[in-house]
C-alpha cells in the first residue's frame, strides 16, 4: 500500500469512527445531521408514519394550521399599519389554547395585539416565509400552496413543510436579544439526537448546552469574541432559550422546570422530553 492509499484508509477510518466530542456520532454522521437533516441516511429522522392525533398535539402547528383556516374563512385579512394581524384574530388564535404564553398567563403582559404573543408572530411569519400566505398591499391571503394545504389529505405534507420552514428558513435569533450567531438553530437535530440519547431522565439544560458547545466549539469561540459578552453562561442561556423555551416547547416536545434560588440569573432549569417527543423523532439505526 503506497502513501496515498494509507492516507485514504486513515481518513476513511476516522470519518466513520464514533467521536466522543460528537457523543458517539462519526464525522460522516455529523455531516449528514447538519447538512442533510431530512435525508434517509440522517442519524435522526422524523417518523415516517405520523398520525393525525400526533400532529394534533404539536402546539405551534395547531396555531399555524388554525391561522391558515382563519385566513381561508376571511378570504382576505387586512393587517394593521405595522403589518401585524388584527387584535380580534390574535385573541381568537390565542383563545384556542393550543399554546400558552407565560407572561400573558401570569398577568405580566396583557394580550392586546400581535406583538404581545411571540408564537403568534412566529406563526404568521412561518406561513409567509413558507409561501403558504402572501402579503400584498398589507392584505394577507392564501397562495395556491396554501389552498392545497387546506385539504385534509395533504396534512402530513403541510406538517413536514411547516417543520422544515421553521428549522431551515425561519431565523431563530429574530425573537431574542442574544447573538446573531445561529446558536441552537445550527445543529438543531443534534439537540434532538442528544434528547433521544440522554433524555430518559430529567436533566439540567446546561447538560445539553455543554455537549452542544463541545460539538460546535466555533460558535462558542465566536460568541466569546464579542466585547459585549463577558460571561460564558451567556452561551448556555442563548442555546437553552432558542432550543428549549422556543423551538421544542412551541412544538410541545419538552417539559421545562425552573428551580429558583432567589437570584434570577442563578436559577436552574431542567428539561425532559414530553410523551410526544418519541412519537415524532427516532434514531435512524
Amino acid at each position: 500500500m503506497d502513501l496515498n492509499e494509507e492516507l485514504q484508509a486513515h481518513f476513511l477510518l476516522y470519518n466513520n469512527s464514533p467521536l466522543e466530542d460528537f457523543c458517539g456520532l462519526s464525522p460522516v454522521q455529523m455531516q449528514r445531521l447538519l447538512h442533510h437533516t431530512y435525508s434517509a441516511d440522517s442519524p435522526v429522522r422524523i417518523r415516517q408514519q405520523l398520525s393525525s392525533d400526533t400532529m394534533d398535539q404539536v402546539g405551534l402547528f395547531r396555531v399555524v394550521e388554525n391561522l391558515l383556516q382563519v385566513v381561508n374563512r376571511e378570504k382576505e385579512v387586512k393587517l394593521t399599519a405595522t403589518g401585524a394581524l388584527p387584535p380580534r384574530i390574535v385573541k381568537e388564535l390565542y383563545g384556542k389554547g393550543f399554546l400558552k404564553d407565560y407572561a400573558i398567563e401570569k398577568g405580566v403582559t396583557k394580550l392586546m395585539k400581535e406583538a404581545d404573543c411571540t408564537f403568534i408572530i412566529a406563526s404568521r411569519l412561518l406561513l409567509e416565509i413558507g409561501g403558504v400566505l402572501k402579503k400584498r398591499k398589507n392584505i394577507l391571503s392564501l397562495t395556491k400552496k396554501g389552498n392545497q394545504f387546506l385539504e385534509i389529505t395533504n396534512r402530513l405534507e403541510f406538517f413536514m413543510h411547516f417543520i422544515q420552514t421553521y428549522t431551515q428558513r425561519f431565523r431563530w435569533a429574530f425573537f431574542d436579544y442574544f447573538t446573531e450567531l445561529p446558536v441552537g438553530q445550527m445543529g438543531w437535530a443534534f439537540t434532538v439526537f442528544l434528547l433521544l440519547k440522554y433524555g430518559n431522565v430529567e436533566r439540567e439544560t446546561c447538560f445539553y448546552s455543554e455537549k452542544y458547545k463541545t460539538a460546535y466549539p466555533f460558535l462558542f469561540n465566536d460568541m466569546m469574541e464579542d466585547p459585549e459578552v463577558s460571561d460564558e453562561s451567556y452561551f448556555e442561556s442563548c442555546y437553552s432559550h432558542r432550543s428549549f423555551s422556543d423551538f421544542l416547547s412551541w412544538f410541545s416536545l419538552v417539559e421545562l422546570r425552573n428551580v429558583s434560588s432567589g437570584d434570577y440569573f442563578a436559577q436552574k432549569r431542567y428539561v425532559i422530553p414530553s410523551d410526544l417527543f418519541d412519537k415524532i423523532f427516532e434514531m435512524n439505526e
